[in-house]
């Protein structure tokens, strides 16, 4: 089994940014209350953070997500590509041995889309629950770019994300944190894009490659 990126918890260092809270919205601190369960439970999962007023967002979820995905869980075509059926390069089993490796297979072919709705995408990391996860992301990335043993505070939610706010993916495998992109996987002229969003699963949670 490939080894998986090894990262300190969020907790193993008090790393707090000073995100500025503008809206109370509880329906959109459940998400991060769901999600941090999601990762304590060690599920394999891919958070898409998406927004009511994101046309990229509303492509996406209509097109690619939609035939992928069903309430959640992966569909047939889901597990199709996972077992090959859409080209070798998506077999599980071209990466994982079947005797060795079976957890892994089974986490990532049963592994599920968590989508979080926000009202507005415009300073979305700074509503309650989102600004929440966005500190749990730095935290993850300070933890796992020290320097000299000690955390780099230049790593803040402004660095990583900078203007972008939705569509946003954030991977997590056996609970662990592989990161997180900006992308839509699909788009009005041409429609859904599967091929591409395997593309990036097979990259960031098979091989957990990151070309940052």
């Amino acid at each position: 089994m490939k080894k998986i990126l090894t990262l300190l918890t969020a907790t193993t260092f008090m790393t707090t940014t000073a995100t500025t809270v503008v809206a109370c919205s509880q329906n959109n601190m459940k998400y991060y209350t769901e999600f941090m369960t999601k990762v304590s439970k060690e599920d394999t999962f891919v958070m898409f953070v998406s927004a009511n007023d994101c046309p990229y967002c509303t492509v996406t979820k209509a097109t690619t997500i939609k035939e992928l995905y069903n309430n959640g869980q992966g569909t047939q075509v889901f597990k199709d590509y996972l077992a090959g059926n859409y080209g070798n390069q998506y077999a599980l089993d071209k990466y994982y041995d079947s005797k060795n490796d079976q957890k892994v297979i089974d986490d990532l072919t049963n592994s599920y889309l968590y989508i979080a709705d926000a009202k507005e995408h415009s300073g979305i990391w700074d509503q309650k629950g989102f600004n929440k996860i966005a500190d749990w992301v730095v935290t993850q990335e300070r933890n796992n770019n020290l320097i000299n043993g000690q955390i780099d505070k230049t790593i803040t939610v402004q660095s990583l994300f900078g203007s972008n706010a939705t569509p946003f993916f954030l991977y997590i495998k056996q609970g662990h944190y592989m990161g997180f992109e900006f992308d839509s996987f699909g788009t009005w002229e041409e429609g859904s894009e599967p091929e591409k969003y395997f593309d990036k699963f097979i990259d960031h949670m098979v091989l957990e490659n990151w070309k940052n």
